[in-house]
Order: structure tokens, then sequence, then C-alpha cells
């Protein structure tokens, strides 16, 4: 992303009135400044110099007229308007940088809630984390990078105009060693530039280590896998740290570089008052303060233009994947009315492929699926049992062929419609910690008691009953007070508590005991009849409730 494209995103996102506003208050705290610095001449030669009745520059003899203790109440008026008006602006800016920041994460986060199922699929979900959490932040932080590069440069413009109506010959000669030394500095950019990159890969690459490993560490300590995760772990977490010092070792020379030319700078500005101009002292400590003021604020322009190659590749980052996923965005209907299940549903001829395999998921695969009907999916990993359930769920569109619910093909609208009647179990299901309660009405506004407990039941999980606080009980972290047979089961009540018309379970028996397993089956076998259930399983004690079987390996069915 080019600079001006990125300050172009950055003004529409901030607003051009607001920052039309914080660019009043940057001129106007610069000016009270120059101001402020430019009195210092007439203060100077009154306590310095003896009173001659002659002032250079000329027009500030009216001021030099002047009172010292005027003199003095007006510079610490000045200052005190200054510091109001810097707080002032600040304020305003931290704030623009929290709302802008809260703005990119929303439009990172509805982005990707708004992209279809079947290029969610193929993404990383740790990534996206990251960029919500993380690359957002740094996004954001461009806008106040710019205003604080902005507001230094209209302060150091202004400085240098005040200290050219004081002496312009000094002031030429430090603006043409300035120039020099920041052509040098500007020699290592490309360095600091190709370092921020690399550090930032870096970072990502290890804040996806961490959530995939922290994710999947019960599987991990099952296997045994703990030393491979921290050795993983190690090597980038030192490759980060490597960057890293490289990235700050970096900065810290420009820095050092800089300050040994800002006092090279200062050495032949003195030289050239002194020795060649003889300038006097009311001139001469007035504009070395000012060239004193000048000198931090260069620093602050380069160090902040640092920043700005360092933290714009994040707002690329966050701007591609919310163009990408707009791209890919789900046409949604929320005033679709709901497609009921009646007769049975069916897929004809169906052919789903994924981009870069070069064998298809279903190549003109035909099913029948009987209302109220238990429907079992068997297959090796990565045989499509779970593309065919994101297909009859309504997730994901075939290439070609048809879904069809009594007989109607789903379309963009109907299919939104149909499912809001289907219901997902996952392996792993998703519980939050918070109460038993607050769980099973995720995602619905309002849900009594009697009937989270009439779910439960249907669910096998009267288990609930017992536990001391009854549905007020907290799940803890990922459910961790329960078992995984407890979990599956409150999982099951919850989407049994929306009445599906179509219950999707994907191995919800895998890794239960047989008494976990047995309630399990008992509920699904209940549920003939009421509601039309898919299992996708590899456990034959599952299957065998089962009214018909699909082997995805040979994509076939049997009674």
């Amino acid at each position: 992303m080019s600079n001006r494209a990125a300050i172009a995103l950055l003004m529409r996102q901030a607003g051009h009135g607001r920052l039309a506003v914080l660019g009043m208050l940057m001129v106007a705290s610069s000016l009270t400044e120059g101001i402020g610095l430019v009195l210092l001449v007439p203060i100077t030669r009154l306590v310095a110099e003896a009173d001659d009745g002659t002032i250079q520059p000329e027009w500030l003899a009216p001021v030099a007229k002047l009172p010292l203790g005027w003199l003095l109440i007006a510079v610490v008026a000045l200052v005190s308007l200054r510091a109001l008006i810097v707080y002032a602006s600040n304020e305003s800016r931290r704030a623009l940088d929290l709302e802008l920041a809260n703005r990119l994460r929303r439009m990172v986060h509805e982005a990707i809630l708004g992209a279809n199922w079947r290029w969610l699929a193929r993404q990383n979900s740790a990534d996206h984390a990251s960029l919500i959490m993380l690359e957002a932040d740094r996004a954001a932080g461009l806008m106040d990078q710019a205003l604080s590069i902005l507001a230094a440069a209209v302060t150091l413009f202004l400085l240098v105009a005040a200290a050219a109506l004081i002496s312009w010959q000094l002031t030429v000669m430090v603006v043409v060693l300035g120039v020099a030394a920041a052509f040098v500095l500007g020699l290592l950019r490309g360095r600091n530039a190709q370092e921020g990159e690399a550090y930032v890969r870096a970072h990502s690459e290890l804040q996806r280590l961490v959530s995939n490993g922290l994710k999947h560490l019960r599987a991990a300590r099952i296997v045994g896998a703990e030393h491979e995760l921290a050795q993983n772990f190690a090597r980038a977490s030192s490759r980060l740290v490597e960057l890293e010092t490289r990235f700050f070792r970096a900065g810290h020379e420009t820095l050092m570089l800089f300050q040994v030319i800002a006092v090279m700078l200062l050495a032949g500005m003195v030289f050239g008052a002194l020795a060649m101009f003889a300038m006097p002292l009311a001139i001469f400590l007035p504009v070395v303060a000012i060239i004193a003021r000048i000198v931090p604020l260069a620093g602050n322009i380069q160090q902040g233009m640092r920043g700005w190659r360092y933290n714009v590749p994040a707002l690329a980052s966050v701007q591609s994947l919310i163009a990408e996923a707009r791209a890919q965005e789900e046409f949604l209907d929320h005033g679709a009315q709901a497609v009921t299940l009646e007769h049975g549903l069916e897929l004809s001829n169906v052919t789903l492929r994924y981009h870069g395999r070069e064998r298809s998921v279903f190549d003109g695969l035909n099913l029948k699926v009987a209302q109220g009907s238990i429907l079992a999916v068997s297959g090796a990993s990565g045989s499509g049992k779970s593309s065919l359930a994101d297909i009859l769920a309504g997730l994901v569109v075939p290439d070609s062929g048809e879904v069809l619910i009594d007989g109607m093909a789903l379309d963009a609208t109907s299919r939104i419609g149909w499912r809001r009647n289907v219901a997902y179990v996952e392996q792993e299901p998703y519980l939050f910690d918070g109460t038993i309660a607050e769980n099973l009405s995720w995602g619905r506004s309002e849900v009594d008691e009697a009937e989270m407990w009439r779910a439960l039941e249907m669910a096998s999980a009267g288990f609930v009953r017992q536990l001391p606080d009854g549905l007020a009980t907290r799940m803890g972290e990922g459910a961790r007070q329960l078992s995984g047979g407890e979990k599956q089961r409150i999982a099951l009540a919850r989407a049994l508590l929306g009445a599906p018309q179509l219950l999707i379970l994907d191995e919800v028996s895998a890794g239960l005991d047989q008494d976990n397993c047995d309630a399990i089956i008992h509920s699904v076998g209940s549920l003939r009849g009421q509601c039309t259930v898919v299992l996708l399983s590899h456990d034959q004690r599952l299957i065998g409730i089962a009214d018909q079987i699909v082997d995805l390996d040979r994509q076939g069915t049997a009674p």
C-alpha cells in the first residue's frame, strides 16, 4: 500500500471535519510557541544588555519598549494557552485513535462474519484473530503517527520562520546543514523498512503458534507432543527476539547518528554566529533556544516516519482481508421466511470442487433423505463428510447440481430460510465461561427455564438437576468443569432447544466412555420421527441406529 493510499483511507475513516479541527489546534499550538520564543529577544536584551535604544530586528522595537514584567506575563500567558491547546489536541487525537481502532476491528470482524462458508473454511482463524486484535490497533496508530508528524512539521516550519525573522543569515546556515543531515539519515530508511516487515511476519507466526498450541494442548498431552510444541515455540520466539533486536537496533543507530549530527549542527551554528556574523547576545540566545527546540522536533519527525513505515503493512493487511472477505460476501436476507421440511431433502447431481485440489470432493452425487429419518455418513478423513454436512445445512453452495427441500431447489434467499431450521453440534462444541442457562440460550433472545429443562431431558442431560446451582452453574473456560460427555449433551440440548428440522451431529461420540456414548445414542434414537438427523461418525455404535448409511469412500448408500 502506498503512503498516499494509506493517508486517503485513514482520512476517510477519521472524517475531514474532525481532522480540520485537529489541524487548527496544531497550528494554534505552533503559533503560540513561536511567538513565545520570539519574545525572548527583547527579554534577553533587557536582562543581558544595557538599554541603548536600538534593537534588531527593528520590527521588534515596539515590543522592546514594554516593561520586563509585561513581557514575562505575555510569555506565561502564551505558554499556558499552548498547554491548554496541546491538552485538547492530545485528547482529541487519543479519542480518534481509539475510535479508529474500534472501527477497523469491527470492519474486519463484520467482513469475516459476512463471508461465505466455503471461503472461510480455507482461512486460518489464528491469522484472523491476529488481524483483529493486533494489526487493527497498529493500523489505527498510523493516524496518530501521521498527526504527530504533521504537528511536528508545522511547528518546525513556524519555528524556522521565527528564527528567520530574528536572523535570516543564521537560519539559512542552519537549514542548509539540516538538509544535509536529513539526506544522510534518509539513507537508513530502506534498511529500517525491511527490518520492520520481517519483525511483523515473525510476530504473526509466534501468535499463530501460541493460539493453535494452547487450543490443542489436550491433544498434545495425550500424544506426548508437549516437547515439540515447546521446541516450535522456542524457535519462533527466538526468531522474534532476533528480528526485534535488529529492528530496534536500527532505530537506536539512527537516533545515535541523529544526536551526533545535531551536536555538529549546533557547533557550526555557534561558530557562524559568533565568529562569522559577530551576532549580539540578544539575537544569538533566542535563535539558539529556537534551534534547540527544532532539533528534537526533527528527531520526532524522523522517528514518526520510521513508525509509519513499520505500521503501513498492518493497514495493508487489514484492508486486504476486508476487501477479500467482502468479495466473498454471502447474500443475506434477514427477512427470508423459514423453509420447512415435511417430506424429505435431496441432493441432485451435486458436484463440489475446492480450489487447489485436483480431485472433486463430489462428482454427480445423488442422495435422498426422508423426513424424520436418521442418516449416517461414514468415510475416511478428507472424504467429504463435513462438506456434505455443509451442503445439506445450506452453508456451502455446490458448483453444480441442486439441494431440494420437499422438491423445491434452494436458492440464495431460501438457503438462508432453510438454515433457520438446521442445528449443528460439533465434535468440540463452543461453550463459553458462563452459566449453563447462558450457554443454552446462546443466539436466542428469549428462552424460559421450562424449555431449557425439556431440551436437557431430550439430550439425556438430566445430570444438570443434580448440580448444586442447576441451570445457574458456571461452566468455566471451555466448560472445563464438565466431562466430555456432559459437554456434548449440553451442546445437544442447545441444538434441540430450537426444535430443528435437520440436526447434524459431527463425531459427537468421539472419545466418550460407554455410559456417555449410550446416553447420546439414546437421545439421538428418540429423535427419530421428530426431526431429520445426519450423523457424521466413525463410531459403529452410533452408526448402528441409522436408517440409512452413506459411505463416502465409495459414495454409495445402504439401507
